[in-house]
């Protein structure tokens, strides 16, 4: 009898328990709701206060992290997630392996018209630093420059670069890495990468592509050369555009060269260097 009064009394409470963090549950989404979600604390402050506990300190702030974009409704009018980046700020201040956390914020930040990029892309940059081993890092910083920045080439090039060079990263990366490459005006780079892709791969396919690619970047390059030729004979002294390619010759343009599928180079009606015959696209589009 004494046993089931026990039991009793510890359902009851249970439930009583459960109650009271229901309620004060609703109370704080209610004070929250009212006065809005306020910065965190320095993350000196939260060092000092952890008293070496610094994993349960992180812990403690990545759950604030997940409630706080757990609110969204609530949060869209307060600039899509604005303090989302400064909570995980401190979560990897105090656990800087977190990998994870990087990852997330470097994607849940950003809004749909960008908002909060640059302090997604900043929370990434830490990543990189403190998980040089995570090729998803850099690869998200890359596509977020991509999506929201696309004028911003360096971006793009080096992420997907950096993204392509780290175990792990799947072999398609590569030719993403060295199309970005080449829009960055650093064929050579692209054309060392696909080298070594060529090494490592036994996939027939991709290989294939990754052949088609540094025909594409021999192309580019002959392309970018030409029209930096045409340039520079403008800067002394030509006028319009220059009759045939062999008036280049003395800017470093070799006249009788041909593209690797055979065909021509010209000079199309606004005089920009073009090949007779299709190549692979190199350019990058959004998502």
């Amino acid at each position: 009898m004494k046993r089931f009064a026990w039991l009793v009394a510890l359902l009851m409470l249970g439930g009583a328990t459960l109650s009271l963090h229901g309620h004060l549950d609703a109370l704080e989404a209610e004070r929250t709701r009212e006065k809005g979600w306020v910065p965190p604390p320095s993350l000196t402050t939260l060092k000092v206060g952890s008293l070496g506990y610094e994993h349960m300190t992180s812990d403690f702030m990545w759950l604030q992290a997940l409630q706080y974009y757990g609110a969204h409704e609530q949060n869209k009018p307060d600039g899509f997630f604005r303090l989302l980046v400064p909570i995980l700020k401190t979560v990897v201040g105090l656990d800087p392996s977190f990998e994870y956390a990087y990852r997330f914020g470097g994607v849940s930040a950003v809004g749909p018209k960008g908002e909060n990029v640059a302090l997604a892309n900043e929370l990434l940059a830490l990543g990189s630093k403190a998980r040089p081993d995570s090729w998803r890092i850099p690869y998200l910083k890359a596509s977020n420059c991509l999506q929201y920045t696309p004028e911003d080439n360096p971006c793009i090039a080096e992420g997907f670069a950096r993204a392509s060079q780290i175990e792990g990263a799947p072999e398609w990366m590569d030719l993403l890495a060295s199309r970005a490459l080449a829009n960055n005006r650093e064929e050579g780079l692209a054309r060392d990468l696909i080298y070594r892709a060529l090494q490592r791969t036994t996939d027939p396919i991709l290989k294939a592509r990754l052949q088609d690619r540094l025909v594409a970047l021999e192309v580019s390059e002959v392309l970018h050369g030409i029209n930096s030729a045409v340039e520079a004979w403008r800067a002394q002294g030509g006028k319009g555009c220059p009759q045939n390619l062999s008036d280049l010759s003395p800017y470093g343009v070799d006249s009788t060269l041909e593209p690797p599928a055979g065909g021509q180079y010209f000079l199309d009606q606004e005089c920009k260097a073009q090949s007779s015959t299709q190549v692979g696209d190199l350019e990058l589009y959004r998502r």
